[in-house]
């Protein structure tokens, strides 16, 4: 009987220490202005992509869900 059931190996280690650096550089992009246009930019565009998508296939959406035809009542 083993008092620990899992064993540690030097190589599991070192794999942690080797994605260490890469985890603060991604850290320190993270933490830098430009990073953060570029998310605010790729997520507006998103967001306009969806809107579109929204108004462009609007009647397949009610015909697939009905109750989505009282978010828009025209008149």
């Amino acid at each position: 009987m083993h008092s620990r059931p899992f064993q540690f190996t030097a190589y599991a280690q070192n794999k942690g220490a080797e994605s260490e650096g890469q985890v603060q550089s991604l850290r320190d992009w993270m933490l830098t202005d430009a990073f953060w246009r570029w998310a605010w930019c790729v997520s507006l565009i998103v967001a306009m992509l969806a809107g579109v998508a929204c108004y462009e296939w609007w009647d397949d959406i009610v015909r697939v869900w009905p109750a989505a035809a009282r978010l828009y009542l025209p008149g």
